[in-house]
């Protein structure tokens, strides 16, 4: 089968299988869902040089501000990030987008030897990327958020990584801990992006990251809120918004595409699993075996779809099996119990819905 783009052979397939791609042009797709997430949303627009104009525009519009907070974790997707960020920066005026990147290191290990070596091993690369970079704990959140040394690679907040550790350690459930994690990391980083002046957070969220992040949300009955979760630009923060660059990118993608480029050398290998006995590690096993059977890897987007109408649907929405009927037109499955105990925990606030079992049986 040839290359949908040239007349190569094919051998590579991303999100939507029935497009397959030769190396050149696969690099070259992934790389526009990028640049046609920046582009479309017109983040970082220039504008002709006439001064009141700009003005008028640097006031009203958040789009004339190119600072920007670039979260940084280690893993796979974060370098990958990190790769396009230097790759713009490098690029012809024309091809680029204006930003002004601050790379903000998020730590979340809890044991000074991992901490000390996440370090060491981010100071070998660092220079690769020429910005300002900071180092920040998640246990930053205990204290107030001031002013970050620059000139040293000393860690915020590092003297609260044992508190960190005893409440996380306090969590009654592995579900809670994970959900609780992913919330502390956005307020920090909004915490963060507001001391600097910044507005405008970019977050390294792959389409695999998001979905598993969505379908837990709607597990935890947080139905009204999970388009904020799903949608590439985030406003429900006053003042900042969070950007998903990578949401339509693939977890599968993004490791072929660090592959070819050689960007291994941004990525730190870090213990994070998702525990085995919670509501997000069923969610990601769920999701894992959609994808293995082909036809769902093309209907992530689908997700994506159903959460940007969630909010109005909602507002119609007077039975479970009316939320049931629009739930399951979305994803078909053999696992359609599961992704209906999902639907339904969109509707209303009850306390049985939180303690959900993953099982198509059930």
């Amino acid at each position: 089968m040839n290359c949908v783009k040239c007349n190569d052979k094919g051998t590579l397939a991303g999100l939507d299988v029935t497009k397959v791609y030769c190396k050149n042009c696969f690099i070259k797709m992934v790389k526009q869902k990028f640049s046609s997430a920046i582009g479309k949303h017109r983040f970082y627009k220039v504008f002709p040089k006439n001064v009141l104009r700009n003005l008028i525009i640097f006031f009203l519009w958040d789009g004339a501000r190119k600072e920007t907070l670039i979260v940084y974790d280690g893993n796979a997707a974060s370098a990958f990030l990190l790769s396009l960020i230097n790759e713009n920066l490098k690029a012809d005026t024309h091809k680029k987008a204006h930003l002004i990147p601050t790379i903000m290191v998020l730590l979340t290990v809890t044991d000074s030897k991992s901490l000390n070596s996440v370090i060491d091993r981010i100071n070998h690369f660092k220079k690769i990327i020429d910005c300002r970079w900071i180092f920040c704990h998640i246990a930053s959140l205990f204290r107030p958020i001031t002013i970050f040394n620059e000139d040293d690679c000393s860690v915020f907040g590092e003297d609260s990584v044992m508190k960190w550790k005893e409440l996380l350690d306090s969590c009654s459930s592995e579900s809670i801990r994970i959900e609780f994690l992913r919330m502390c990391r956005i307020l920090l980083c909004i915490r963060v992006a507001d001391c600097l002046g910044i507005d405008k957070v970019m977050l390294a969220d792959s389409s695999d990251f998001v979905v598993n992040c969505t379908l837990s949300s709607l597990a935890f009955g947080r139905g009204p809120a999970v388009h904020n979760t799903a949608n590439i630009v985030d406003k429900s923060f006053t003042g900042i918004s969070i950007i998903r660059p990578l949401r339509d990118i693939s977890n599968k993608e993004i490791a072929l595409l660090n592959r070819f480029e050689k960007n291994d050398e941004l990525l730190i290998i870090l213990n994070n699993d998702v525990g085995k006995n919670s509501l997000q590690s069923c969610t990601d096993d769920f999701v894992q075996d959609l994808c293995r059977q082909v036809i769902f890897r093309s209907n992530f987007l689908s997700v994506f779809r159903f959460c940007y109408g969630c909010s109005a649907v909602l507002k119609g929405v007077k039975n479970v099996e009316m939320l049931d009927e629009i739930f399951c037109s979305v994803i078909h499955s053999t696992n359609c119990t599961l992704v209906l105990k999902m639907g339904r925990a969109v509707v209303g606030d009850r306390p049985e819905l939180y303690s959900l079992r993953f099982s198509s049986s059930s």
